[in-house]
């Protein structure tokens, strides 16, 4: 079996993590989660979320956030950036001397999605992007193209064939960015390994450079960790996982008597009967590679550890199977 000897891996749990979560979580719970996860060998984290306060309240201390946690050395932080004006937010709080290191700017792949997520279609999206790639580079931030949905439109399910997720990575590449990210969210399922494995080696076939592509999963069926070990094989080698197999569900919640997630699409049951769609669990993740003998860098007693504190922070039992093992 053809594996990397080590790999990289983006921790989200403080960033879509907690998206879902209908309960606030404390700042001070998030900037602990931040700062432990740093001392388990985390250098890669995505930190809460720029978009409007009044539409994302568990992301209302994000500026704060940022503030607590500083500037460790080595550890890169990232954030999803969706339009100008969270830009424009990310670069005034830099000027202070905080913030992300990177942004990620995702566009979905189909109309459907990105009127649900956006309320703009692709082609005026692409518009919303293009001068923030230019504002992002000229304020020394790195620059993630995000392809949503490279399986499947992530608001109807529909199967997309592989060269609509090639046409969107030529043209995040013919922009500029630093490294694309392949996200999949599996509303009605997800990729079978095969498939993943041929997607990318048909990507690394023309953009060759293991580090340009960063791979995004969500474990709806419980197989995204053997997606990722497909990956791994065609020649990826970054990844993005969350403690606890957090994301939520499709369905709406409330948070703040705000509802966010406005999308129902029916999938399987977690153990507490509400439909989900989260994403691939940490510690299961990092306990395979390292029985399997790939660094990860990341300590995995010291992440099981944070994960059965991350139970007792959200208040209910988590998806790892490891954690719960």
């Amino acid at each position: 079996m053809k594996l990397p000897a080590e790999i990289n891996i983006t921790e989200q749990i403080v960033g879509e993590g907690f998206a879902a979560e209908t309960n606030f979580i404390p700042t001070g719970a998030k900037v602990w989660l931040i700062n432990e996860m740093i001392k388990a060998g985390s250098r890669s984290i995505q930190v809460s979320n720029f978009g409007n306060p009044k539409l994302m309240p568990q992301f209302r201390d994000c500026d704060e956030v940022y503030r607590q946690i500083g500037h460790p050395e080595g550890v890169t932080f990232q954030a999803p950036v969706l339009n100008m004006r969270a830009l424009d937010r990310v670069i005034e709080l830099r000027k202070s001397g905080y913030g992300p290191h990177t942004v990620e700017f995702l566009i979905a792949t189909t109309d459907a999605f990105n009127k649900v997520n956006l309320g703009k279609t692709t082609a005026e999206q692409w518009k919303v992007f293009e001068p923030m790639v230019d504002k992002a580079r000229d304020a020394g931030l790195k620059i993630m193209g995000g392809i949503g949905g490279i399986f499947s439109c992530l608001a109807t399910g529909d199967k997309l064939p592989p060269e609509v997720a090639m046409e969107f990575a030529g043209r995040w590449t013919s922009i500029g960015v630093d490294k694309l990210t392949h996200a999949e969210g599996g509303l009605k399922g997800e990729p079978a390994p095969n498939t993943v494995y041929d997607y990318f080696s048909r990507m690394l076939d023309k953009y060759p450079d293991p580090n340009f592509h960063n791979l995004h999963l969500h474990d709806t069926y419980r197989w995204g960790v053997s997606c990722y070990i497909a990956a791994m094989q065609a020649g990826v080698i970054i990844f993005e996982t969350c403690l606890g197999g957090l994301q939520g569900g499709p369905e709406p919640v409330l948070v703040d008597r705000v509802p966010v997630m406005p999308i129902d699409v029916r999938t399987p049951l977690d153990v507490q009967g509400a439909p989900r769609m989260g994403l691939i669990p940490t510690e299961d993740f990092v306990s395979i590679c390292d029985a399997m003998g790939i660094k990860t860098g990341l300590d995995v007693d010291k992440v099981l550890n944070i994960g059965r504190t991350l139970e007792m922070i959200v208040g209910r039992k988590l998806l790892s199977t490891r954690l719960n093992w």
